[in-house]
């Protein structure tokens, strides 16, 4: 391929606006979906460590009846 294409369109300065707006409300929801997510994955993590002591010790498992 020979030469430099050019877009079909023109970057003004209120579409790098809309695209920082765009990236600061994601960065936002990503947050907000990492702090609803953290309690949840400790306490499923702490389950799984129950269950494998459990297991190690050969005690049935209340969750597996």
């Amino acid at each position: 391929m020979s030469g430099s294409k050019t877009p079909p369109y023109l970057l003004t300065t209120r579409i790098l606006k809309l695209v920082a707006e765009i990236c600061g409300n994601l960065g936002r929801h990503a947050a907000q979906l990492e702090k609803w997510n953290t309690p949840r994955l400790r306490r499923i993590n702490n389950i799984r460590s129950i269950h494998a002591a459990l297991a190690i010790e050969k005690i049935p498992s209340p969750w597996n009846r």
